[in-house]
């Protein structure tokens, strides 16, 4: 299996996880748990919903990317979604400030580990298994130049920056 089909495999499963986890068991807190007001950790699962939607997306696009650059360009959107899934829940759209609501103590921790984990699977898919595959149509075939540096190949064909002037002054000083 690929590492991008595989990188794609666990970001759609981290996706739903994110997806569902806000809304059952990393749940944010209920109406009657606050007694006035809205409750501020209910945007936060909306985000984290959000995020999750777009890491759905990520992992189809990773799922079917044959090309480097596009799968490179994916996993630093997944590294920048993890971040910004580990700052959602502190800076982005804070949870509730009681350190006894169930935000605080499910919901906080939950999208910090999966921004986490998200975080690193990128880092360790661009460390570890991005390698530039060259096309098998733009080989050198030509055994002349088969082993040379690009700088040799390009110093060969062209001329010289500058060319030898030819002294035409009078010899002497006054001539």
């Amino acid at each position: 299996m690929k590492l991008s089909k595989l990188l794609g495999f666990l970001t759609f499963v981290l996706g739903l996880v994110v997806m569902i986890g806000p809304w059952t068991f990393a749940r944010a807190c209920y109406d009657n748990e606050m007694a006035a007001g809205t409750l501020v950790c209910h945007t936060t699962r909306l985000y984290a919903l959000i995020g999750g939607i777009v890491m759905l997306l990520i992992a189809i696009i990773l799922f079917k990317v044959k090309n480097f650059y596009v799968a490179k360009i994916m996993t630093f959107l997944l590294m920048a979604l993890g971040i910004a899934m580990i700052l959602l829940p502190i800076a982005i759209a804070p949870v509730c400030k009681a350190p006894s609501m169930a935000c605080r103590t499910l919901m906080l921790p939950f999208l910090m580990v999966a921004g986490g984990v998200v975080t690193l699977l990128g880092l360790l898919f661009l460390v570890k298994g991005v390698k530039r595959e060259v096309p098998k149509d733009t080989k050198d075939d030509n055994p002349e130049t088969t082993g040379k540096l690009a700088e040799e190949q390009a110093a060969e064909e062209l001329p010289p920056l500058n060319p030898p002037v030819e002294d035409t002054t009078p010899s002497g000083r006054f001539g």
